[in-house]
């Protein structure tokens, strides 16, 4: 399974933090990674990959 945090690594992304741990499958994208149309597209796509790479519930 893919995780997201991974995506971390990309520029104007970090890890999802709001209790000083780190939220697993969650990542935070600052404006400057979605100025575009294409950039916002670009995350959309990797939380449905993500998303489909779960097991079935």
């Amino acid at each position: 399974m893919r995780r997201l945090p991974e995506e971390s690594a990309r520029p104007h992304a970090k890890k999802m933090d709001f209790t000083g741990k780190p939220l697993i499958g969650f990542v935070y994208v600052r404006p400057d990674g979605f100025r575009a149309k294409a950039d916002v597209q670009t995350w959309v796509d990797l939380g449905l990959e993500f998303v489909r790479s779960l097991p079935a519930r």
